[in-house]
C-alpha cells in the first residue's frame, strides 16, 4: 500500500480505508480535504503555522502559532478530524476554511470541490452542512437526509438543524422585501396621481429636465 507524508513520525491517510473510526462518506470528506492540503503544505504543523493565525479560523484551531500549548491543541483537533485515527468529522466551518487557503484556484474547480465536499457532509452527517447555500452532489449509496429537526439523532444536532433553518427563513425574508421595495408607514395612504402627471422617478440627488419644467410652469402660474 502507497504511504502518505510522514507527519511526526506518523503517515498522514492516503486512501479513505486507513480510516478505521469514521463511515465511508466521513472518511471520503476526510481525505479530500488532506489531498486538498498536501498541494500546499508538507504537513498538518506547516498548515496551522501558516493559517491558524487567520482572521477567520475555525475556533478549533484559531490562535497564535507561537503558543506552544494553542499550537499542540491545534495539532490535536487536525489529528481528531483528518488523521489516521481521526473520530470527528470536520466542521463545515472548518471544510470551507481549508478549501479556501488549500483549494484550487481555479473558480470553477473550486466550486466543484466545493459541491462535493458538501455532498459527503451531507451523506455522513444526513442533514445540509450548516451556512452552506450552494449547490449539492450527492454521492451514490447516501443515505436519505433527514426530513426535518424532529429526526435528528441528538438535541446538538436539533439545535443545529434549527439554527440554520432560521438563519434560510431570515435570508428568504430580506430577499422577498427587497423584490416588494419600500413599504409606506402602517395606516398612511398615498393617493395615486394621475397617469398624465405621472413621471418617471430621478435617483435620490440627481435633478432632470422634467424636474426643471415642472418648476417653471410653478412660477407662471403664481404670477
Amino acid at each position: 500500500m502507497v504511504q502518505g507524508p510522514r507527519r511526526g513520525g506518523r503517515h498522514l491517510p492516503a486512501e479513505a480505508g486507513d480510516y478505521v473510526r469514521l463511515d465511508h462518506f466521513a472518511a471520503v470528506l476526510s481525505l479530500e480535504l488532506v489531498t486538498a492540503l498536501k498541494t500546499r503544505h508538507s504537513s498538518f504543523s506547516d498548515f496551522l503555522r501558516s493559517c491558524m493565525a487567520e482572521p477567520d479560523a475555525p475556533s478549533c484551531i484559531a490562535g497564535d502559532p507561537a503558543e506552544r500549548l494553542t499550537f499542540d491543541n491545534a495539532k490535536r483537533a487536525m489529528s481528531t478530524r483528518l488523521g489516521r485515527l481521526a473520530t470527528e468529522v470536520a466542521e463545515w466551518e472548518f471544510v470551507e476554511f481549508l478549501v479556501r487557503h488549500c483549494g484550487p484556484e481555479d473558480t470553477d474547480e473550486c466550486r466543484a470541490l466545493r459541491t462535493r465536499l458538501a455532498g459527503f457532509w451531507l451523506a455522513s452527517q444526513r442533514y445540509p452542512p450548516p451556512g452552506y447555500r450552494g449547490p449539492i452532489n450527492l454521492p451514490d449509496g447516501a443515505p436519505r437526509p433527514y426530513t426535518d429537526a424532529d429526526e435528528a439523532p441528538s438535541d446538538k444536532i436539533r439545535v443545529i438543524m434549527l439554527r440554520d433553518q432560521l438563519s434560510q427563513e431570515r435570508v428568504n425574508r430580506r430577499r422577498a422585501d427587497d423584490c416588494e421595495g419600500p413599504r409606506t408607514q402602517p395606516g398612511v395612504l398615498r393617493a395615486a396621481e394621475p397617469r398624465s402627471a405621472q413621471r418617471p422617478q430621478a435617483p435620490q440627488g440627481v435633478r432632470t429636465s422634467a424636474d426643471k419644467d415642472h418648476r417653471d410652469a410653478g412660477h407662471e402660474r403664481r404670477r
